[in-house]
């Protein structure tokens, strides 16, 4: 057996909290957002329509848990529901422009902090090695 720090699971749990967790805490809650929040935002921004369940499989998050995000975002004015064209059952999901702004002002340093680190080809590689991970999860 592996020592826990040789795994990869391990520190990929810690480079996780050293870039994201740590860092976006204290960033997001001063908005009453938490980084799950911005990063659904940030998704329903580039995907402008997209639905709860297309949200659903794009997040990685249970449908429930989709929704209770969602429900936060809509009382927090940074998105808005409407009703989808082709399927009435569904909701289409649109960022406000007071969305749109946290987006944006939050972008560069929540998705791109780190970049400093590994050079571009570094980070091309592990991007690569990260979706293979990702493929293999999602394909379960």
């Amino acid at each position: 057996m592996h020592r826990i720090e040789e795994t990869l699971a391990f520190k990929l749990l810690l480079a996780k909290h050293a870039l994201i967790d740590k860092r976006s805490q204290l960033e997001f809650a001063v908005m009453g957002l938490t980084r799950g929040n911005f990063v659904t935002l940030a998704i329903i921004a580039q995907y402008p329509g997209i639905t709860q369940s297309e949200l659903s499989l794009k997040n990685l998050k249970d449908k429930n848990v989709i929704g209770h995000l969602v429900d936060k975002l809509e009382q927090k004015s940074l998105i808005r529901r409407s009703k989808c064209q082709t399927d009435r059952r569904s909701y289409q999901l649109f960022v406000t422009d007071k969305g749109q702004a946290v987006v944006d002002g939050n972008w560069e340093s929540f998705f791109n902090h780190g970049r400093t680190v590994l050079t571009s080809e570094e980070e091309k590689t592990l991007s690569h090695l990260l979706e293979k991970l990702l493929q293999e999860e999602v394909s379960l």
